[in-house]
């Protein structure tokens, strides 16, 4: 939780630089984000912890929207982890037989956002032109929030920060496998599954 959080400070000070949060703030959002994911089904402690941190950078509601694009510019970067897991686990097929079609499946909301954000603005930029003043008014709503989440990447364009978030994000995964792997290690499994059964498992526990 501590490297998650440093990975996502790195995220908050690219799309913040004016906002200065202490990194003690920011490891209490991210473990309060980790206990609603595990108490409400559905990932709700990504927007929790968002309006969390939202409330101490001032103006929530303008806040909020950026904000979440830097969850999001973590969840690319857990992307990025989950192709490293499957890779190791695609080395003992056995331990994925009959589960292609739910990886599949799970690969695919990530990267139905990231078209969603990459496209989203062009598209409502075309629905602006319609004649209906609500609906106007609603997809041009749409397109600053979209735009605001964009900002949220920033963290991608600066080198350094960049770095960073991608080095602790991924340290976290290496920890959490290393984890898994003592589990089996404990139960005296070592001999019928070693890094390759951690890193399924903690392929398939990603989705639960």
């Amino acid at each position: 939780m501590f490297l998650r959080a440093v990975s996502w400070q790195a995220a908050l000070r690219a799309a913040l630089p004016d906002v200065r949060l202490r990194w003690l703030v920011v490891v209490r959002a991210t473990m309060i984000g980790v206990l609603v994911s595990a108490l409400i089904p559905g990932r709700f402690g990504e927007p929790a912890k968002a309006y969390l941190i939202a409330r101490r950078a001032g103006d929530t509601a303008k806040r909020f929207p950026l904000i979440i694009g830097t969850v999001f510019a973590q969840t690319l970067i857990n992307l990025l982890a989950l192709a490293i897991l499957a890779a190791i686990t695609i080395a003992s097929l056995a331990l994925i037989r009959g589960h292609a079609s739910a990886l599949i499946a799970a690969a695919t909301v990530p990267i139905a956002l990231v078209a969603l954000v990459v496209t989203g603005p062009t598209l409502l930029a075309r629905a602006k032109r319609t004649h209906h003043p609500h609906l106007s008014r609603i997809v041009r709503w749409l397109s600053d929030q979209i735009i605001q989440l964009r900002r949220g990447l920033r963290v991608f364009t600066q080198p350094r920060l960049g770095a960073a978030a991608i080095a602790a994000q991924l340290a976290a995964w290496a920890i959490q496998t290393l984890a898994a792997y003592a589990v089996l290690y404990a139960l005296n499994l070592q001999g019928q599954a070693g890094l390759a059964a951690a890193a399924a498992i903690l392929l398939e526990l990603s989705w639960l």
